[in-house]
């Protein structure tokens, strides 16, 4: 299995903020997701039942693409 191969529809994203806020989103019948967030220190996690979550800290500068890949539990 490679990173977002084959794609994972309805998992969900969680991105929390540095402020607290917190955003989530669903990915679409091709794994495909889209949200927003302000620059600076974001944690991000995707999910799905029946895989292991994972979660991303990372600081947010610019757009950016991650694909990411979920192992079954």
């Amino acid at each position: 299995m490679t990173w977002g191969n084959p794609p994972i529809p309805d998992a969900t994203i969680r991105v929390t903020e540095a402020d607290g806020s917190i955003t989530f989103v669903a990915t679409d019948d091709h794994g495909v997701y889209k949200i927003l967030a302000r620059p600076g220190d974001i944690s991000i996690t995707a999910s799905k039942e029946g895989y292991e979550a994972r979660t991303w800290e990372l600081t947010l500068l610019k757009d950016i693409v991650l694909n990411f890949g979920l192992a079954p539990d």
